[in-house]
């Protein structure tokens, strides 16, 4: 099991994480492969700049208030 998985957490917060782990994230860098769109097209609709993981997680300040 991972570590992340024993941590206290938050449900919500765990769930997150795992679809983040698993790549299957409602983010657009993994939504826009089954719009065939070429990765640095997979634009934030907020920023301008790739919606991935890295940006969701650190960069963008729509997700910092969540």
């Amino acid at each position: 099991m991972e570590k992340y998985c024993s941590l206290i957490m938050s449900p919500k917060h765990r769930s997150a994480l795992s679809k983040f782990r698993c790549g299957v994230a409602p983010i657009r860098i993994e939504t826009g492969r089954y719009e065939n769109l070429k990765e640095n097209e997979r634009i934030c609709p907020f920023c301008d700049c790739v919606e991935d993981a890295m940006h969701v997680l650190l960069y963008c300040n729509l997700y910092a208030d969540v």
